[in-house]
């Protein structure tokens, strides 16, 4: 089965705007088309819980290769470290 990492900037909790919607529609889309697909999920704020969530992928990613990334960009700038660090890898 081919695999996917896809990165969001969002809660998938909330789905009141276009900008949560988005991210939502090409995860569904990514599993309807036969993907396996390896969610990383959260607001860049509060910190501690956007690194968890970033360090659970490295963790992921020791054992698992994707065969692509997408990368759903946030409006605002990357504020995170780990978020910089991921995306180099």
């Amino acid at each position: 089965m081919k695999s996917v990492l896809l990165i969001t900037y969002i809660n998938f909790d909330k789905d009141n705007s276009g900008s949560t919607i988005r991210p939502q529609l090409i995860y569904s889309t990514f599993q309807e088309m036969g993907y396996s697909v390896k969610l990383l999920k959260s607001n860049q704020r509060p910190s501690n819980i956007r690194r968890k969530a970033v360090n659970e992928i490295f963790d992921w990613l020791h054992n698992n290769t994707p065969d692509f990334c997408y990368i759903e960009s946030s409006t605002f700038p990357i504020l995170n470290k780990c978020d910089l660090k991921l995306r180099k890898r």
